[in-house]
C-alpha cells in the first residue's frame, strides 16, 4: 500500500475531517504503512497536499482525492456525513458483496465439478479408460500412441513416443480404473518389471489413489521411473488441458481505471 492509499483508507474509515497529524497517527496505529522518513508527519502532509484540490503546487498530482476545510482539516472529495444516504456508495458495496459471493460460489462449483467428473471416470469400462488415458497423453504431446491388445498386453496397457528436446523417449502406460481401494507397491513393481529394458519411462494412471509404499518406489536408482497419476491428478490435467471437458465462459469484470491514469497516479 502506498502512502496516499493509506491516507485515503484512514479518511474513509474515519468518516470525519482529520488533520494530517491525526491521519498519520491512524496510519501508524493500524499498521497501514511503515514509515522510514525522519519526519513522517511531514511526508503525510505532503502526500495529502499533492492530491488536494485547489492547491496549485509544483508537485501536485492530476487526480485529486482530498479537500481542505477552512479549519485546516482534510476530507475526501465528496465527503458526506454518516447519516446522509449515499446511493452510489451503497451500490458499490452491493457490487463487492455480489462479487465475493460469486467467487465463493465458483470455488464450490469447481470442487463439486471435480468430484462429479471423477465419478464419471470411475464408471468407464477398463478398455474405455485405457483409450481415455491414451488421448490424455496425446494432449501432452505424446505421439504414436496405441492401446495394447488385452491378449498381448504383457502388463502394459499402451505405449507411445515423447519428444524431449532432440531425443525421443519410449513411454508405456498402465491403467487401473478402480472405484475403491488403493494401488499398492506390488502393482507398481509389476508394471516396472514389464517395461524395464524396453521403455524409458512409465506412467501409471488410476481413478483411485496410491499407497505410501507405491509412491516410495515410483523412482528408484537404476530403474525405469514410473510417474503416478491418481484420480484427482487426472481431473486436474483434464481441466488444465481442456480434455474431455468444455469450458463455458461468462463475463466477469474488474475495474482497473488506474491503468488509464498511470501518469497522474505515480
Amino acid at each position: 500500500m502506498k502512502i496516499w492509499e493509506a491516507v485515503k483508507k484512514v479518511m474513509e474509515e474515519a468518516s470525519t475531517p482529520l488533520t494530517y497529524v491525526e491521519v498519520y497517527e491512524a496510519i501508524v496505529l493500524k499498521g497501514y504503512y511503515r514509515f522510514k522518513a525522519k519526519n513522517p508527519q511531514h511526508v503525510v502532509n505532503s502526500e495529502i497536499r499533492r492530491r488536494c484540490e485547489n492547491l496549485d503546487i509544483p508537485s501536485a498530482r492530476g487526480v485529486k482525492l482530498f479537500a481542505r476545510n477552512p479549519d485546516g482539516k482534510y476530507t475526501l472529495i465528496g465527503f458526506q456525513a454518516i447519516d446522509t444516504p449515499n446511493p452510489l456508495a451503497e451500490e458499490e458495496n452491493e457490487h463487492f458483496r455480489l462479487e465475493q459471493r460469486l467467487e465463493n460460489a465458483h470455488e464450490k462449483y469447481i470442487s463439486s465439478f471435480k468430484k462429479v467428473l471423477l465419478e464419471e471416470l470411475k464408471n468407464l469400462t477398463p478398455y474405455e479408460f485405457e483409450v481415455f488415458s491414451k488421448n490424455l497423453l496425446k494432449s501432452y504431446g505424446v505421439e504414436e500412441l496405441m492401446v495394447t491388445s488385452p491378449s498381448r498386453d504383457g502388463g502394459i496397457d499402451g505405449e507411445g513416443i515423447l519428444k524431449a528436446g532432440l531425443s525421443k523417449l519410449c513411454v508405456a502406460f498402465q491403467c487401473k480404473r478402480w472405484k475403491g481401494g488403493k494401488v499398492g507397491r506390488g502393482e507398481v513393481d509389476k508394471f516396472r518389471g514389464a517395461i524395464q529394458g524396453k521403455f524409458d519411462q512409465g506412467i501409471f494412471f488410476t481413478t483411485s489413489t496410491f499407497t505410501a509404499g507405491a509412491k516410495a518406489v515410483s523412482t528408484r536408482v537404476g530403474a525405469v521411473p514410473v510417474i503416478l497419476v491418481n484420480g484427482d491428478g487426472i481431473v486436474d490435467i483434464m481441466l488444465e488441458k481442456r480434455c474431455g471437458v468444455q469450458q463455458e465462459l461468462f463475463a466477469k469484470y474488474s475495474i482497473e481505471l488506474d491503468r488509464m491514469l498511470i501518469d497522474d497516479m505515480t
